[in-house]
């Protein structure tokens, strides 16, 4: 009997092959959509969870009133004090330095590998499988390398690693390459761990003094005992912290604890190892793969019910002839089925298609592989469910109750174009177009943030940050002062226009309170610069002057501000006043009220998210931070070659890398970019869903008044005139789309604009850009089809029965 049902199914689908490609096409894609998202989605929220202990799990988080996140970064000897403190809820501290750039290899080849130094009791924290080696000692020998199996495959082959011998160049140690042995192999590190390596030594910690506990080396790990009330360890922790520390430097710091599992999507604490997201892009994909499955389902059971429309005379042939109510409504629903079925096969197929292609757009690894296929292939069921009982609904239920001498008399009329169905496409453009409108100011924001001008000349500059090895040790020379032999040798090179460093520009600034009685939680940004800075960046001074060469007298005490600082200050003549506030110096020195030179325009040296916020600029002989240089356009590759060139002879062991200061603005809203084309994406696929739906019903409509138009031509209407009638209902449902989806895509965009301090205004030119795109994509669907309509011989339309 089943098998009838279907056999008769395939037929009806068949015959009617045209609008079945349509439904199974435009719901395929829509659940290819919104499976690709749930892999992002449920990777994102994977982040860490594989871990054995992972709910035993924290990272130790300082916090401060005057930071505006919390820092992640520790002091040395923080994790060995914690474990010697006696506290009977926590069970391990292991500490995990900075990332280190280092060269491992054998013999006369190397490749640059990821090298974290970790607590000997890592691996008991974190699991992290060992495919070869005893887990209990492989980082409690000194000498010893624990390797990724990827990297043992990249120097060894086939060859078993474990024991043999890698030399490693890093910039932890002075000198020549070091021996160590392999005294384990890891698996590959997942790409949902927010932990990224791919060789780790042992670090033989110590217990040491707090110098400063607001600055440190790495972040603290603890696993503590099952039933552990994370708030109240965290205060102990903090008193304990604070009575460790050297009164010259404390400060009001709080310690707490948070979750290994909540690390990667915390945007609140300012990670120094760990991989973070934010969360709301997990949420705007899920929220747009809803949309688009959405638009899908509803254009399936709209094409569904305008179909059923032209099988009230089947159904009534079938009632006379002794058909039950109960088999045609299985038989209706045998149909739904098989059509979704056949949509949910090739959605899947789509999604393995352009697996590569999302990936390229969100930056991660995804796969439909064992480990993330409950969630996919259960959504692919539940829309399957839910797309055929509800397509099937209508005619299985309204279809099937029809008493057939009525039917058979064309007394009455189903389906097709009613109210219901034009509310439904309506409801789709209505997504369509919000989503259009969302695309669009997403594009006209990254336009106009990468058009602003930032206050500063970046182009053709060329930057060298903190964490590029310029603290390695040229042979011979101090630590201290390679970048500064650098820097003098750079300068030499006649396509090399200026030389500057700072404590971390762009982006990496200290902040320091102002010692205001009126306002004690005022803070500001500050950073440590030499001579060359204001000019070799083309910031503009608009009073007073800058600093003097290095090593010239009387400048130590001195300041210069931006705009946004003097305002803060309420200083009508600031040259000459002084700035109320203490801080350390990177050359080991206090400075206390210095006293301000000179005022620079503002310029942006962080993103334009934030407004651009007091700075104050410090002259300092350090030689440690950044480095930016400007070269002349002209032979830019030999300028740069000269630079790998001349940091090779400082420290041959270790390749100098780079990057342009535009690029490094650029970069400031790459996720902004990345998203901006996955919603793109989703309006097309929306819009062309959408059309789908549109395209089908107008067939069905024409199909249903081919001997009205007909009779109309023969009246002496133009074909202008029937393609009109055709089309004219698909602008009413545009416009009552555009009034539906224009409010809520205005209230979305201008929430996000809301996260800029420097955004495009919100004017109606957008709403009507996206609607007449809109209209006019339909119409180049449906257009044609009315238009072949129009053409027919009304001859033949009048002959039809």
């Amino acid at each position: 009997m089943l098998r009838s049902y279907l056999l008769v199914g395939w037929r009806n689908l068949w015959r009617n092959r045209l609008y079945s490609a349509i439904n199974v096409v435009g719901l395929a894609a829509g659940i290819a959509f919104a499976l690709l998202a749930l892999l992002y989605v449920r990777h994102e929220w994977s982040y860490d969870s594989f871990h054995e202990k992972a709910d035993q799990v924290y990272r130790v988080v300082q916090r401060a009133n005057d930071w505006s996140t919390g820092r992640a970064s520790m002091p040395e000897g923080l994790a060995p004090t914690l474990a010697a403190a006696g506290f009977p809820e926590i069970l391990q501290a292991v500490t995990i330095e900075r990332s280190l750039r280092c060269r491992l290899g054998r013999g006369n080849t190397s490749t640059p590998e990821v090298l974290r130094f970790v607590s000997p009791g890592f691996l008991q924290v974190f699991t992290f499988p060992l495919l070869a080696g005893d887990a209990a000692r492989a980082l409690h020998e000194p000498g010893s390398i624990v390797i990724t199996e990827a990297t043992a495959r990249r120097h060894f082959g086939d060859t078993p690693a474990l024991g043999q011998v890698l030399s490693v160049r890093s910039d932890r140690w002075e000198g020549d390459a070091r021996d160590f042995t392999v005294a384990g192999v890891l698996a590959d590190v997942p790409s949902n761990s927010s932990l990224q390596f791919t060789c780790l030594m042992p670090l033989q910690e110590e217990e040491k003094a707090f110098l400063e506990f607001w600055v440190g080396e790495g972040p603290v790990y603890l696993r503590v005992a099952e039933g552990t009330d994370a708030v109240d360890l965290g205060r102990k922790l903090t008193a304990l912290a604070q009575a460790r520390t050297d009164p010259r430097y404390r400060r009001k710091v709080t310690l707490g604890l948070q979750p290994l599992t909540a690390v990667h999507l915390d945007r609140s604490v300012d990670g120094i190892l760990e991989a973070t997201s934010d969360p709301v892009y997990s949420y705007v994909l899920a929220a747009l793969a809803l949309a688009v499955l959405l638009v899908a389902c509803v254009n399936f059971i709209t094409l569904a019910i305008g179909r059923s429309a032209s099988r009230a005379r089947e159904v009534g042939v079938r009632k006379v002839v002794g058909g039950t109510r109960q088999q045609l409504m299985v038989q209706f629903w045998s149909e739904s089925v098989l059509l979704a079925l056949l949509a949910t096969v090739l959605g899947g197929a789509l999604t393995e298609l352009m697996l590569p292609t999302f990936c390229n757009l969100t930056g991660q690894v995804l796969s439909m592989g064992p480990a993330l296929s409950t969630g996919p292939w259960a959504l692919g069921f539940l829309v399957f469910t839910f797309t055929a009982v509800a397509a099937g609904a209508y005619p299985a239920a309204r279809l099937s109750a029809l008493p057939p001498a009525r039917v058979l008399a064309a007394r009455l009329r189903i389906g097709g174009d009613t109210g219901f169905t034009r509310l439904l496409i309506s409801g789709q453009f209505a997504v369509s177009l919000c989503l259009v409108v969302c695309a669009l100011v997403i594009g006209r924001q990254l336009e106009y943030l990468k058009a602003r001008n930032l206050g500063f000349h970046g182009e053709q500059v060329v930057t060298l940050s903190p964490e590029n090895p310029f603290l390695s040790m040229a042979v011979g020379e101090e630590k201290n002062r390679a970048l500064g032999v650098f820097r003098e040798r750079v300068r030499q090179h006649p396509h090399v226009l200026g030389v500057t460093r700072s404590s971390g520009f762009p982006m990496h600034t200290n902040v320091a309170p102002l010692l205001l009685p009126s306002a004690p939680k005022a803070t500001t940004d500050y950073l440590e610069i030499d001579d060359e800075f204001i000019s070799t960046l083309g910031i503009d001074l608009i009073a007073g002057t800058g600093f003097a060469p290095e090593g010239q007298a009387g400048q130590t005490a001195s300041v210069v501000v931006n705009e946004a600082l003097v305002r803060r200050l309420g200083l009508p003549e600031p040259i000459g006043a002084r700035l109320p506030m203490r801080y350390y110096a990177q050359d080991d020195r206090w400075v206390e009220n210095p006293i301000i030179i000179g005022v620079v325009r503002d310029f942006h040296y962080q993103s334009l998210h934030a407004p651009i916020k007091p700075l104050a600029l410090f002259p300092s002989e350090y030689q440690g931070g950044s480095l930016c240089v400007r070269i002349s356009p002209e032979d830019v590759p030999g300028t740069l070659s000269y630079l790998r060139q001349t940091w090779s002879v400082l420290a041959p062991s270790i390749p100098l890398s780079y990057s342009f200061l535009d690029d490094e603005m650029d970069a400031l809203y790459r996720s902004e970019e990345r998203w901006g084309k996955v919603v793109g994406y989703a309006s097309l696929f929306a819009v062309l869903i959408a059309c789908l739906g549109a395209f089908g019903l107008t067939a069905q409509a024409v199909a249903r008044r081919t001997r009205e138009i007909g009779i109309r031509k023969v009246l002496g209407a133009s074909v202008g005139q029937v393609t009109g009638l055709l089309c004219r209902q698909l602008l009413l449902l545009i416009g009552l789309a555009s009034a539906i989806g224009g409010p809520l895509a205005y209230h979305a965009m201008h929430r996000w604009l809301g996260g800029f301090a420097y955004r495009v205004e919100l004017g109606p030119d957008v709403f009507l850009v996206a609607a007449g795109a809109l209209l006019v994509t339909a119409m180049a669907a449906v257009g044609p089809l009315a238009f072949r309509a129009a053409l027919a011989n009304p001859v033949d339309a009048l002959r039809q029965d």
